[in-house]
């Protein structure tokens, strides 16, 4: 059954897909969430990055510390971020652990902390990339041109703005995780070798 796909709806909205792989040891998955920059509120453009980063800043019972060390454990290799559309969820890894990885990931998405403490950290480092825009003039280039031709939220960067990123507080944040990360409109995908009856029983208990 090498390259069988699956496709489903769960009742709160979610969108599963996946494609099968028994002929390697490996999975990857990624939640899509729509959670991007199109969506920050005015005045606080950039603070999709800001949640997608706290995220994984402690969550459920661990905090970030364990969380970190939860995640290393399982071998995942990380990949995501907040761009204009989606901010995204991503992790590759052995095969074996890919349902206890799922079960870190929701309370990543579900259940983190977004500690206070932690925002201007955060907040520094969004900062940051947004001034790395000085040093590639092509990069720049195509910031301003995206402003100029697209008018509204879609004109923005994902990397906010300097007086966007400096207004986000901790209760801001909480009220725009709470807003935006929904099941309805988030895909997750996978792909690898799973058992395709274990794995959604797996999705609908977490999610």
């Amino acid at each position: 059954m090498q390259g069988t796909h699956y496709s489903v709806q769960l009742p709160n909205g979610l969108t599963v897909v996946a494609e099968h792989q028994p002929a390697v040891r490996s999975a990857a998955f990624q939640f899509i969430v729509p959670a991007g920059g199109v969506t920050d509120p005015e005045g606080l453009e950039g603070i999709a990055s800001v949640v997608e980063g706290l995220a994984y800043r402690g969550a459920g019972d661990r905090d970030a510390r364990e969380l970190s060390d939860a995640l290393d454990a399982l071998g995942i290799h990380r990949a995501g971020g907040a761009e204009l559309e989606y901010a995204t969820y991503g992790a590759s890894l052995l095969a074996d652990d890919l349902l206890r990885a799922l079960e870190l990931y929701a309370d990543i998405l579900l259940r983190p902390h977004l500690p206070a403490d932690q925002l201007p950290a955060e907040q520094a480092l969004a900062l940051q990339k947004l001034q790395r825009l000085e040093d590639s003039p092509a990069d720049k280039l195509f910031v301003h041109l995206r402003r100029a031709y697209y008018r509204g939220p879609h004109g923005r960067t994902s990397l906010g703005t300097e007086e966007g990123l400096r207004a986000i507080t901790p209760e801001a944040v909480r009220e725009e995780h709470a807003r935006r990360y929904r099941p309805d409109g988030t895909i997750l995908a996978v792909a690898g070798r799973f058992h395709w009856g274990e794995l959604l029983d797996t999705i609908h208990r977490l999610f």
